[in-house]
């Protein structure tokens, strides 16, 4: 189970090893500008097959940033073109090279993190590519492949974790539905998972299942609350289904 898989995460480590969920890559916020729509199409192409020429020399360096362990440039562009998928018909080309900061959704949320930082010819925002070293970072289990369709939301040594996801919007009525949340806790993690249960009866008369044909299938946010044996702290916590972690908001 999620329990065993996640057996081996180091909780006592400091500092926190960093669990990604999202993905390594932020790409441009502002695109792609060139004003045929033909090159603009063919450059994001390129961006998302990994297609982009190597700058004449990249820049150096720290070993460290932020207090956590870091790659190179080079490195960090490896990464990049190593999340491209598909083919393109042009190359895209990198302009500069630079250390900054990225947005990347971890198991502790959204967190700003080092990132190196790819500017390109036509693309009017640089794309962020996380910079820290593997020694830093602890990879899932099972590749966040499929990701957790949970969220949850926490606060500092409270017992208390509030579980959010999609579901119908009412807990009454023919197209309503309950949720109950099922926990098992071990000293480095926490696995939850949510079930449907049946809303409670709110007529005497017998069901017409003709009133579920007019059921419209839009997701809405739900929540379950759980309460743990002990504040969750720097355990994981887990997805029972699909063994991915879970993003906690703080």
């Amino acid at each position: 189970g999620a329990l065993a898989a996640w057996s081996h995460f180091p909780v006592d480590a400091q500092p926190r090893p960093i669990v990604l969920i999202g993905e390594a890559v932020d790409g441009p916020a502002r695109g792609f500008t060139n004003p045929d729509i033909r090159i603009a199409d063919a450059e994001k192409e390129a961006f998302d097959a990994g297609m982009m020429t190597a700058p004449a020399s990249f820049p150096n360096g720290p070993p460290t940033a932020d207090g956590l362990p870091i790659i190179g440039a080079a490195a960090a562009f490896d990464r990049l073109r190593a999340t491209g998928t598909g083919t393109a018909s042009t190359m895209l080309q990198t302009t500069d090279v630079r250390l900054g900061t990225g947005s990347f959704l971890t198991d502790r949320g959204w967190r700003t993190l080092p990132a190196w930082l790819f500017s390109f010819h036509d693309v009017e925002d640089p794309a962020a590519v996380i910079a820290t070293a593997q020694t830093a970072n602890f990879p899932s289990p099972n590749g966040n492949e499929p990701p957790a369709r949970l969220g949850a939301k926490a606060t500092a040594g409270s017992r208390t974790v509030e579980l959010t996801f999609v579901g119908p919007k009412e807990e009454t009525g023919p197209c309503g539905a309950q949720y109950e949340a099922h926990v098992t806790e071990s000293s480095v993690a926490v696995a939850v998972s949510v079930s449907m249960v049946s809303p409670p009866v709110t007529t005497t008369s017998t069901p017409n299942p003709s009133v579920f044909i007019g059921c419209v299938d839009i997701g809405y946010s739900r929540h379950v609350t759980i309460t743990l044996d002990e504040p969750l702290g720097a355990r994981v916590l887990v997805d029972d289904k699909t063994n991915s972690a879970v993003a906690v908001d703080s």
